[in-house]
């Protein structure tokens, strides 16, 4: 557990047990999802749709929020995302340069996310 560098192996093994880890598992997602927000942001800054779909899945979490709720802010983020990705296409002309320059990034991106996750649950999960 504490040497495992890879974020979703960590949340595989709390996902053997999801009914346990269930409402973990919901606020690690929210985490690891609002560390992404500063790049929307910077890019969208009018938009909060992905903000809102996070805070109500943490209202959700808290047994303050519907799951109905839940499902209008998801399918809001994703129609924003949606938005994003047709705005992007541009960008993907030199994936391949930009996916090895991002490799860094990525590694970067995993080890907070390890460290996101050991926050909420620092031991190995039963």
């Amino acid at each position: 557990w504490d040497a495992c560098e890879r974020p979703d192996w960590l949340l595989w093994m709390l996902g053997r047990d999801a009914a346990a880890h269930h409402r973990t598992l919901v606020l690690i997602s929210c985490d690891i999802a609002e560390t992404a927000l500063v790049h929307w942001h910077a890019a969208y800054p009018d938009d909060d749709r992905p903000a809102r779909a996070i805070a109500t899945a943490r209202a959700w979490a808290d047994g303050t929020a519907t799951l109905e709720e839940v499902r209008a802010a998801i399918d809001a983020a994703w129609a924003a995302s949606a938005a994003a990705w047709t705005d992007s296409d541009e960008a993907w002309t030199d994936s391949d340069e930009a996916w090895t320059a991002t490799d860094p990034a990525w590694a970067a991106s995993a080890a907070e996310s390890c460290a996101i996750i050991r926050r909420r649950v620092p031991v190995v999960p039963s």
